[in-house]
């Protein structure tokens, strides 16, 4: 009955994506009932039989999922809830992955991610749920916090959000944020995106410049960003919050601030793809309460459409 369980086991991580066919060999579990441990994670066996300095749990651990090589820090992954799951590589880093998913939470983390200082620390905490891909959250803090509190959801997709305080908050109280691939790759880029009963989607290739689409969609605000747009410093910074704006694809780019605090404070911003090209390109553009709608190819320039 063992034998079968644990292969059972191994073909659901085979179908979650831990582990290639050609390595399930080498993956090995420290228990067959309690947490499932890989081949070099959690300081075993030299650390002691678990919980220990490197990994510990809310309750049993029971349901809990942890790839190889991961979790290799003392205090790296202490006080995980019981539906958490982390791939091979990952959560390797000073508090990277503390109380992960814990107190009613859950959090699904892939391979080589959370790789720092507090990377993804309280993810997934309090009623929370956070999904991060493959490479991604690896840097100081930069997914801390996010899916946190009340019902919130965070979904980060594959190499994305590697910055310092990258994706920090993404979702937080009551929030919903969704990050596609390769976005968010700069420090505080897309810091509390979607946060306090907000809505953030953000494409892939999109946001990746320092304080890009930092707080879009924030208090119970909304924000939907094409793919490869919100680039350049500040590009989207606090777009759509506490209103709504709608960027197409490969808009609001080059310069400073282009499409920043559009559709904020109960405005409306809708911009078409491959428009406000430039510095303050569409900055400011259908805020406090007003209305702006910009078609394709339309606003580049320096402050072009500036405040409409």
């Amino acid at each position: 009955m063992l034998l079968r369980n644990a292969i059972a086991t191994v073909i659901a991580l085979l179908c979650w994506g831990i582990l290639p066919y050609s390595t399930a060999h080498a993956f090995q579990w420290e228990h067959d009932t309690g947490p499932k441990i890989g081949y070099g994670s959690c300081g075993l066996p030299n650390a002691g039989p678990l919980p220990n300095d490197y990994c510990s749990f809310e309750v049993s651990g029971q349901g809990v999922v942890i790839g190889a090589k991961s979790c290799t820090v003392e205090g790296s992954c202490l006080g995980l809830g019981d539906h958490v799951k982390i791939g091979k590589r990952s959560c390797n880093g000073p508090g990277a992955c503390v109380n992960v998913g814990a107190t009613s939470g859950a959090a699904k983390i892939g391979n080589g991610s959370c790789n720092d200082l507090q990377a993804c620390q309280n993810a997934g905490l309090e009623g929370g749920y956070v999904k991060i891909g493959n490479g991604s959250c690896n840097n100081i803090a930069a997914c801390l916090r996010a899916g946190y509190d009340n019902g919130s959801q965070a979904s980060i997709g594959n190499r994305s959000c590697n910055g310092f305080a990258a994706c920090q908050s993404g979702g937080e109280s009551n929030g919903y944020a969704k990050i596609g691939d390769g976005s968010c790759n700069d420090q505080q880029a897309c810091v509390q995106v979607g946060a306090i009963a907000g809505e953030a989607w953000i494409g892939a290739g999109a946001c990746n410049s320092f304080n890009a689409c930092f707080a879009a969609g924030v208090e119970e605000g909304y924000a939907k960003i094409g793919m490869g747009s919100c680039k350049g410093v500040a590009a989207c910074l606090a777009a759509g919050a506490a209103g709504e704006v709608m960027i197409g694809d490969g808009a609001c780019l080059n310069g400073t601030e282009p499409c920043a605090q559009a559709g904020s404070e109960l405005g409306e911003a809708r911009i078409a793809g491959k428009s406000c090209h430039g510095y303050l390109a569409c900055t400011a553009a259908g805020r406090q309460s007003a209305t702006a709608d910009i078609g394709t190819k339309s606003c580049r320039g320096s402050q072009a459409c500036y405040l409409v």
